[in-house]
């Protein structure tokens, strides 16, 4: 009797077994006499819109190891995307046409439920940003151009760090080179006192 309503709220809810391979039974009660008992107890169940969605996808029923249940291992395709992530540059924003772009679209009447509406706003932002961001220029190029900007910024800040240590060392050896003569001249001085 339980069995019979079980397989009836199954059919009702319209779920349908998915493919299987591998071990047809998927439950032993680990007899190992006569009354040893095979049943196919574990299934994966699905909708209508999973085999929509993912129309390839099965399962494989393993060899039970440490339960008496038999592992199910699911296999799905890959999900089909439609379309691709929304993408977003900040550097999009500081453009004096962002807010008046965005505000164009936005302002649009969807009819569906709340997400449905954002969803479609977005997608019709996507060919606004693509547009923006050619204007923009080639990143690449630019990152390149940058890099340079930067190499030879840092190489003049060096030569410049290089040249002013050179300067300052040339400064501490003249006047070290000055005292040494001022206490020569101060030296000869004292002997030409001492012996005059």
């Amino acid at each position: 009797m339980a069995t019979t309503e079980f397989n009836t709220g199954i059919l009702e809810a319209g779920l349908i077994p998915l493919s299987m391979q591998g071990e047809w039974f998927t439950w032993h009660n680990c007899n190992t006499s006569a009354r040893s008992l095979w049943k196919l107890l574990d299934r994966i169940l699905v909708n209508d819109r999973w085999l929509a969605r993912f129309p390839t996808s099965s399962y494989h029923s393993l060899t039970p190891r440490t339960s008496d249940h038999s592992p199910l291992v699911l296999h799905g395709d890959t999900q089909q995307h439609n379309g691709g992530m929304f993408r977003f540059d900040n550097y999009l924003a500081q453009s004096p046409e962002f807010i008046p772009n965005v505000q164009n679209i936005w302002h649009h009447e969807v009819v569906g439920i709340s997400m449905y509406a954002v969803t479609r706003k977005l997608k019709a932002l996507k060919p606004v940003f693509r547009i923006q961001r050619r204007n923009k220029g080639d990143l690449m190029m630019n990152v390149q151009l940058a890099k340079g900007f930067l190499d030879e910024a840092q190489l003049l800040v060096s030569c410049d760090r290089q040249m002013s240590t050179s300067y300052s060392w040339n400064i501490v050896v003249e006047s070290f080179m000055l005292k040494r003569q001022n206490s020569n001249k101060s030296c000869c001085n004292k002997e030409l006192r001492c012996s005059g």
